[in-house]
């Protein structure tokens, strides 16, 4: 769960109990994982809008599935999932209410996890690919 346990287990209660039109809070009292989690156990219904920096996320829960995903125009639903699970600071918004989206995904609370790990691989990959980057501009020691 998120740093922030006690905001964290308020907005988990605000996001299952579907009471108000909408949620926002913080990634470091919540992360995005976490909330897809409560709403498809919760089998609720909302438009997820995610930002970490400039970058802008939506994702479509439909009774507790999560069913598409955008990030930018050029990423696939899966890879924008793949992307967006491992953003560790930001914000996000919940829009509660019916999604009529056509179904490019079919994530169940059950897959997240699944999800999850391929999110934390490409993270590693991309940090590994900067890594190298940086160490080949490092100028070369000579004895």
């Amino acid at each position: 769960m998120a740093a922030n346990d006690s905001e964290g287990a308020r907005l988990r209660e605000r996001l299952t109990q579907a009471t108000d039109p909408s949620v926002r809070g913080q990634f470091t009292d919540m992360s995005l994982y976490d909330v897809l989690e409560v709403l498809c156990e919760a089998s609720k219904s909302a438009l997820v809008h995610a930002t970490s920096g400039a970058r802008e996320a939506d994702v479509y829960v439909r009774d507790g599935v999560i069913v598409d995903a955008t990030f930018g125009d050029t990423l696939a639903a899966d890879e924008v999932m793949a992307r967006i699970l491992g953003w560790r600071l930001g914000r996000f918004q919940v829009a509660f209410g019916p999604v009529q989206r056509r179904a490019t995904l079919a994530i169940t609370a059950r897959d997240l996890p699944a999800a999850y790990e391929r999110a934390q691989l490409i993270e590693d990959e991309t940090t590994m690919e900067w890594d190298d980057r940086l160490i080949g501009k490092l100028p070369d020691k000579q004895g």
